[in-house]
Parts: C-alpha cells; sequence; structure tokens
C-alpha cells in the first residue's frame, strides 16, 4: 500500500511538471521586456557573485522593492548565461514547477484527496493569470516568493503537528527568503492563525506566541521597503483614500471574473476611480463583500475549512489592492499569483465534503477539461511576453492610452506599431480604442495632423471615454483651437474627475483658453490627486501661468 501510495506522489509529481512545462514551453522564445531593461540588461549589481557585487544586491533597491533574494538569484543567472533570455526564462519554469510542487504537497497536507490535490495544484499551475509571473523575466519575485511562501506554509503546519526548535527555525527561514523575494507575502502570520482555527479547531497563546516574531519580521521588511519609497505609499489614487478603496473594491470582483473566465488577460487593465457608495459597480461591490464577508463569519463560528480557503484569498490578495498601502498599479494578472489558489482549493474542498460520487466524477472531468483548456490559453498567451511589441498589442487594441506632447516619445518599435494599428484599422475603420492608440501614437512624435482626425473618429465611436476625449482636447490645443478643447476637456474631467492626467489636460486647455476659474479648479483637483513633490513640482509651470493670469484679471476688473 505505501509502495503504491509513492508511485502515485511521483506520478502526479510528474503530471505537474509535464503540464506545466508544455503551458509555459513557448516563453523560452521571450526575450526581455519592460522592466527587464532596468532589472536585468542594464543593473550593474548582477554583473558578478563576488564580494562587492553581491554587497550591492543585499543594501540597494530593486527598483522600488528591496528583494535582494530575487536579485541574487538574476545575478547567478547572469553568471551561467550572460545576457541570453533563454537560461532566465528556464530558471523561472522551474521554479514555477518546484512551486506547483510545493502546492500539491500542501493540499495533501490540508486533507485533499491526491486526486483533488492533482487537479487543483494544476490549475494552479497553468491558469492564464500565472503567464504574466511566469513569462516576464522582472517577475521573478512572484514564482520565487511564492516557492518559499507556500514552503513556510508547509513547515509552519508541521511545527504545528509537532513544535521543535528547529521545525520553526524552518519556517522562520523559509518566511525570510519569501519576504526577501516579496513583500506581501508578509500575510503569512495570519493564514497560519486562521489555520489554527479552522483546521485545528483551536487557537492557543501558543499559537500566537508563534506567529509574532514572523509578524515582526514581515513588519521590517514592509517598513524598510517602504520608508522613504518614493513610488509606494505616497499618494492614494485619486487623492482620496475612499476613492481607492471603493474603486479595489470593484477590482476584487473583477479578479474572481479573471478567475473563473481568463480571457482578455493583458499587462496593464483600465480601471475607472470611483469615489461614490452610489455609484452601480461600488455598491454592487460593497453588497457583494458583505454578503461574502457574513458567509465566512457563519463558516469560521463553526470552525469549517471552506472559510481558510475564501479568506486566504482575501488576505492574499489585501496587500495588493491598495487597502493599506497605495502604489501604482490598481490591477495586475500577477497580484493573484498566491490568492488564486484560494477559490481553486475551495471548490475542491466542497465538491469532496459534499458532492456525491457521481457529481464528483462531473466536477472532476470539468476540472481535467479546465486543465486542458488553460494550459492552451498558457500556451497562446505566453507569446504576448516574447517581445515588446507583442507586449504592447494588446494594450494598443483593447486600452485607451493617454498621448504625450507632441514629439515627446518616439518608442524604437515606432514603425511596427503604426503598421500594426493600420492593419488592424483596414479590418474595422471604427475600432475606437486602435483609432485613439493610432492617433496618440503618432501625435508623440509630433504628427499633429495625422492624429487630429484619427481622434475625432474615435471620440465619436466612444463619446463617454475620458482618455480618448482629453487626447482630442490636447490635440485641438495643438492645433489651435482652445475653444474647441475646452468643452472636451472639461467632459473628461466630469467623467473622470479623480485621474490627474485628465484633470491635466483640463488646466493646460483652462490656462490656453485663459479661463482662470476652470484653471484653478483644475489645478486644486490635480493638487489634492497627487500629493507627492515631484507630481507638485510638474505643476509649478501651471501654476505660476495661472497666477499671472489671475493677476492680469484682478488688474482688468479694478480699471
Amino acid at each position: 500500500m505505501a509502495r503504491r501510495s509513492t508511485t502515485t506522489l511521483w506520478l502526479h509529481l510528474l503530471a505537474i511538471a509535464v503540464v506545466t512545462f508544455v503551458a509555459y514551453s513557448d516563453s523560452f522564445q521571450g526575450g526581455f521586456v519592460s522592466d527587464d531593461k532596468v532589472s536585468v540588461v542594464k543593473k550593474e549589481s548582477i554583473r558578478g557573485l563576488d564580494r562587492e557585487h553581491l554587497s550591492k544586491i543585499f543594501t540597494t533597491f530593486d527598483d522600488s522593492n528591496f528583494i535582494p533574494v530575487k536579485v541574487l538569484t538574476i545575478a547567478i543567472d547572469y553568471h551561467f548565461w550572460g545576457l541570453n533570455p533563454v537560461g532566465y526564462h528556464i530558471t523561472n519554469l522551474v521554479i514555477h514547477i518546484a512551486c506547483g510542487f510545493v502546492v500539491y504537497l500542501l493540499l495533501l497536507r490540508l486533507d485533499l484527496p491526491p486526486p483533488a490535490a492533482l487537479l487543483t495544484s494544476l490549475l494552479w499551475a497553468v491558469h492564464p493569470v500565472q503567464v504574466e509571473s511566469v513569462a516576464w523575466i522582472g517577475e521573478r519575485k512572484n514564482v520565487l516568493s511564492g516557492l518559499f511562501f507556500f514552503g513556510a506554509f508547509l513547515a509552519y503546519i508541521r511545527f504545528s503537528a509537532r513544535p521543535s526548535v528547529l521545525g520553526y527555525l524552518g519556517t522562520f527561514a523559509l518566511l525570510t527568503l519569501a519576504l526577501l523575494s516579496k513583500m506581501n507575502t508578509m500575510v503569512l502570520p495570519a493564514i497560519c492563525l486562521v489555520y489554527e482555527w479552522t483546521f485545528c479547531h483551536r487557537l492557543r497563546w501558543r499559537d500566537v506566541a508563534a506567529v509574532v516574531p514572523m509578524l515582526l519580521l514581515g513588519a521590517a521588511v514592509a517598513y524598510f521597503n517602504l520608508a522613504g519609497n518614493p513610488i509606494h505609499g505616497t499618494s492614494w489614487h485619486g487623492g482620496s483614500v475612499i476613492v481607492s478603496w471603493f474603486s479595489s473594491f470593484v477590482v476584487f470582483f473583477r479578479y474572481l471574473g479573471k478567475i473563473i473566465l481568463p480571457l482578455d488577460l493583458r499587462s496593464g487593465y483600465d480601471v475607472p476611480l470611483r469615489g461614490s457608495l452610489l455609484d452601480p459597480p461600488v455598491l454592487a461591490a460593497v453588497i457583494g463583500l458583505v454578503g461574502l464577508a457574513g458567509l465566512t463569519g457563519w463558516l469560521l463560528s463553526r470552525r469549517r475549512t471552506e472559510a481558510f480557503w475564501m479568506l486566504w484569498f482575501a488576505i492574499c490578495l489585501a496587500p495588493m489592492l491598495n487597502i493599506l498601502v497605495p502604489f501604482r498599479a490598481m490591477m495586475q494578472d500577477r497580484f493573484l499569483h498566491l490568492a488564486l489558489l484560494g477559490p481553486l482549493a475551495l471548490v475542491a474542498t466542497v465538491t469532496v465534503r459534499f458532492a456525491s460520487g457521481r457529481i464528483q466524477r462531473v466536477v472532476a472531468g470539468a476540472a481535467i477539461a479546465a486543465v486542458a483548456a488553460c494550459t492552451l490559453l498558457s500556451y497562446q498567451q505566453v507569446r504576448t511576453w516574447r517581445n515588446p511589441l507583442e507586449l504592447w498589442k494588446p494594450l494598443g487594441l483593447h486600452y485607451p492610452l493617454y498621448a504625450g506632447h507632441p514629439g515627446s516619445y518616439r518608442p524604437p518599435d515606432y514603425d511596427a506599431r503604426v503598421a500594426f494599428l493600420e492593419r488592424e484599422l483596414a479590418r474595422d475603420p471604427l475600432a475606437p480604442f486602435a483609432n485613439n492608440n493610432l492617433a496618440g501614437t503618432v501625435f508623440a512624435v509630433g504628427d499633429v495632423t495625422r492624429a487630429l482626425p484619427l481622434f475625432e473618429r474615435a471620440a465619436r465611436q466612444a463619446p463617454t471615454t475620458p482618455a480618448i476625449l482629453a487626447n482630442l482636447a490636447n490635440a485641438y490645443v495643438y492645433s489651435q483651437r482652445a475653444d474647441d478643447a475646452l468643452p472636451l476637456a472639461a467632459q473628461a474631467a466630469a467623467l473622470a474627475p479623480h485621474m490627474f492626467v485628465v484633470q491635466h489636460t483640463l488646466l493646460r486647455t483652462a490656462l490656453v483658453s485663459r479661463n482662470a476659474e476652470l484653471a484653478r479648479q483644475a489645478l486644486t483637483a490635480c493638487e489634492r490627486i497627487r500629493t507627492d513633490q515631484w507630481s507638485r513640482m510638474s505643476l509649478q509651470n501651471e501654476k505660476a501661468f495661472l497666477e499671472r493670469l489671475e493677476a492680469e484679471q484682478r488688474a482688468q476688473n479694478a480699471s
């Protein structure tokens, strides 16, 4: 019997390795994209493994994060592969497969039968929302921190069952590696306490005492990451904690939708900022959250394991929702890396506990079909991360990009972007986002004449999209048509009152139109939305112009 169990274990691990490899195998064709240029190609600290370079790795930030363990693995890759991206992709995939192994072992430890644990871990490993973490070299921190996070929790479970100093030190060491790979793994103490309550039906003082050092370690790493950080923890989205929270409540359910139906995935999402409880999406999200909280509380009161998996999703996602600390992005696929396990394991737990044998077989068949579908979708989605142009294409078609100033930016693949959008518009001339983004692309290199009719066509097709209206207003300003620009900029600001770029467009347009009152309102909105020093410095020219305009108008009124 033991031999059969061991054979089953190895066969299941082999299945996880093979299926996961197939799903992401095309990532080996990928190059360096997005932040890889900074975190790999141009990063000096990874150029060696001697004392000097190691000192830099463990004393400096990687972009806005202190994640030396992730940077160390990049340095090891550089030692063996130089700047050949294939090796980095191999490492990412090996780490992700290892993470799938640990997830499987964790689920077995949490009382799921081997078939259910296999299907759940497979779905977690090949789900398309994981593509961003696996296929993007710069997101090594996600797969690496996940490996250590799941390993730390598995070690904690063993420690909880058989307490020992060595077991606790192992848990603490793995958590330390997780935290030094990505800060959001600081949620492990909360997961451990919920585990004690739901799976072990207890919560002793010794359990609380065991997580206190882990909690303090997480707080220390978080403080070091956030203290003096120019990006995280500076300005709430829309300049208001309420706006950030309400918008994130809606995002919470958008994430659930992406888990259930992982289509139209991309490297960036348009997240409207919402500041009113009466906004229908916000109200629906609040009602939904209250309902989920009530259900979770009821399950917790009965110490049911279903509550554990519901709380797993909420706890693991919370640091990424701009609820505790604001940061640049409102929504990204990679933010689901840890949280994804919660809904998947919840379905498996409910099926095993309540479904009859026949229903279980139906659910298992559906899960196998889902694994196959996710494998195919992930294989296709990986191609998005092959090069900068492929990464940009979904945004160019489905995301209303804001245009820069004429002559402000010419991307290296400018001609390829233009050709791609022209082909898409040949198939569908009225596609609003393609029109807007082709206009923005040529506008940014100074071709205002070509951009203007494209912006106008986009605005006719999508008259309530703030980005398109703001872009058209900006194009009118540069075409010496300020009277046409002002109502468009005002309409965009009314539709998106919490967006800095929209209010900034209104500010510049109002100044050109010499409308001091409207310009003052827009300036006030800009200063409310962005409180960081860099943003305020960027407004100095407009502020000085407005003060001169107001002084002139006061003098005229006085005379």
